[in-house]
């Protein structure tokens, strides 16, 4: 079952401009947390410059 839902989650296709989809569930969950990651740096960076 659960590789069921994985073989899916590979298959989901986004806007280019959103997101790439890389080619593993791993590095697609790396991808998303990166991107979370980067935008809380990324704010936390503008206040202390600030």
């Amino acid at each position: 079952m659960e590789k069921r839902i994985e073989g899916n989650f590979t298959g989901i296709t986004t806007s280019p401009a959103m997101i790439t989809i890389p080619k593993s569930e791993y590095d697609l969950l790396v991808e998303i947390k990166n991107k979370f990651l980067g935008v809380n740096n990324h704010e936390q960076t503008k206040e202390k410059k600030a």
